[in-house]
């Protein structure tokens, strides 16, 4: 009798000992990630996240940050393993989700957010289709609009048209190059004679796009989605706001939001568990809706649209009615293709200095001036 009171004794003792949790280390440049992994740990008594804001030396368990897969700042695990009996592939934007595909059958990321272009403009003197479609845009010479107000309009475009990346023609396309610099230049021709741009840009482009737009000093202005809806809601009422199209598709901004989990962690398990409960969509929508009413402001998905196909197009128009005729269907929505591994180098560095000076020089310099940046970046990041 003494020694069945002395194991029941044992045994609820050893059960109202608390348990010791997990701790694991979240890396990141995004301090926007905080709330969701509060809300994580509050609902976790056996993992905690601890969060670290910076991509330094030390690795940590898991990492997000925002660019293109190889921009990974660790080597992380391979996650394939997820899709066997935790998420389900067709939950996501098939091609966001393909970004993270690899040769091999292996899967190191998953895409976590994305964003898309468009144009925002006077819905007071404009009543657009939610999606224009890029080359009647270009093909307009009436509309007061600049390709180089936003220097990342020409990237965008030229993107949008599916550029081939030879690395024996030093990443350029130059075909497609000289024809998508030949259209964005001609939308600002002299030729066109609708206004001196140069001297417009000169008095007024010192003021945001918003007030220029309220003030019908300009009619289109080239935006993410993401700066529309974080846009203050005073400029959101006579502001709308349509996405860009090129041969009928939506081409993301080639900058996503990817997590994964690194090599050196020894707590994997753990770190699937954060994955799962992530990629719920009823822990995105309740992560919206505590931010906005916490901020009193207009936010998406870590300021993106979620790579969840639920949220972004059912969650994000509950939240702000104004948004349902925008949200797009996901058949349309698709990415660059085939980037360089050191595109974010290339794109900073070289293809977008050289769509900026395309304005400034004459078409027989354009060559020339690409080789210039490209001889400068091979310079610095040869391996």
């Amino acid at each position: 009798m003494k020694q069945i009171i002395l194991i029941i004794t044992v045994f609820t003792i050893l059960s109202c000992t608390p348990q010791k949790r997990v701790i694991l280390t979240l890396k990141t440049d995004l301090p926007e990630i905080l709330p969701l992994i509060e809300d994580f740990n509050k609902e976790n008594k056996s993992i905690k996240i601890q969060v670290e804001v910076g991509l330094d030396e030390s690795e940590g368990d898991i990492v997000i940050f925002r660019g293109q897969p190889t921009s990974s700042p660790y080597k992380t695990s391979n996650i394939e393993s997820i899709f066997s009996n935790r998420l389900k592939k067709d939950s996501f934007y098939k091609d966001i989700l393909k970004t993270t595909d690899r040769i091999d059958g292996t899967r190191v990321l998953l895409p976590l957010s994305f964003d898309l272009s468009g144009v925002m403009y006077n819905n007071k003197q404009f009543n657009n289709l939610r999606v224009i479609k890029i080359e009647d845009f270009i093909s307009d010479q009436t509309i007061r609009f600049s390709p180089f107000w936003n220097n990342e309009f020409n990237l965008w475009y030229y993107l949008s048209n599916i550029p081939s990346f030879d690395k024996d023609k030093q990443y350029l396309d130059s075909q497609l190059f000289s024809e998508v610099s030949n259209r964005v230049k001609n939308m600002v021709s002299e030729e066109n004679d609708r206004w001196d741009e140069a001297e417009f840009n000169k008095i007024y482009m010192h003021l945001s796009p918003e007030f220029l737009i309220n003030s019908n000093m300009i009619e289109y202005y080239f935006v993410k989605f993401s700066y529309y809806v974080n846009m203050k809601i005073d400029y959101k009422k006579n502001i709308d706001f349509s996405f860009l199209s090129s041969n009928d598709l939506l081409i993301a901004n080639d900058s996503l939001t990817y997590i994964g989990l690194t090599e050196s962690s020894k707590y994997k398990k753990q770190g699937m568990t954060l994955l799962t409960w992530l990629f719920q969509p009823t822990n995105q929508n309740k992560y919206m809706t505590n931010n906005i009413q916490k901020s009193g402001l207009d936010n998406l998905f870590l300021n993106q649209l979620s790579s969840l196909i639920e949220v972004t197009e059912k969650d994000i128009p509950k939240h702000y009615p104004k948004l349902v005729p925008f949200m797009p269907k996901h058949e349309i929505i698709t990415v660059p293709v085939n980037l360089p591994e050191q595109w974010t180098s290339l794109k900073d560095e070289v293809f977008t200095p050289i769509f900026k000076s395309i304005y400034f020089i004459t078409e027989d310099q354009w060559l020339n001036k690409y080789n210039d940046y490209y001889t400068e970046w091979l310079k610095k990041h040869k391996k």
